[in-house]
């Protein structure tokens, strides 16, 4: 197979990629790579992905942020911004987009936190009658999410006042 064939190829594949969801330029490159094109193809597709702005890093950042943030699993900052550098997206545009989406969004961190340990602590009341425990396992899975330590506490403190 020629090398314009191959690069055919591997644009098609791109674009069959891009066509389900977005992607980072790593997370391409790295699908692209596991169908074993060069990387200097697979570099050239990117490039004239980017180039014709199918392929934007910060604009994948705030879609992810907006899904994450207002999906049924709500997420904390930190886990979210976890995950960006995962996908290949520098701090820097993963912090902006985050702001950018946070900011119209209606809900606060506080809120999400509280959608997600509402129903954690029902589940967890329900095996569980040490009430520290309860604590400990909420506040736990809260910042697995990447909650931060006070709004877990607070959390916590406002299911128990509600019992």
């Amino acid at each position: 197979m020629s090398e314009d064939e191959r690069y055919q190829e591997c644009w098609e594949k791109a674009l069959t990629l891009l066509d389900r969801r977005s992607h980072s330029a790593l997370e391409l490159r790295g699908k692209l790579l596991k169908r074993h094109y060069p990387g200097t193809i697979i570099d050239r597709v990117i490039r004239e992905l980017a180039r014709l702005d199918l392929v934007d890093d910060r604009r994948f950042a705030e879609e992810y942020c907006a899904y994450r943030l207002g999906g049924g699993r709500p997420l904390g900052r930190s886990r979210v911004l976890a995950e960006l550098r995962r996908k290949g997206i520098s701090p820097s545009v993963a912090e902006a987009a985050f702001e950018a989406v946070d900011k119209n969004d209606e809900t606060s961190e506080l809120d999400r936190a509280l959608a997600a340990g509402r129903r954690k602590w029902k589940s967890v009341c329900q095996r569980e009658a040490d009430e520290r425990k309860v604590r400990q396992k909420v506040v736990r899975f809260l910042a697995g999410r990447g909650f931060s330590a006070g709004v877990c506490y607070e959390v916590v403190d406002r299911l128990m006042d509600k019992g």
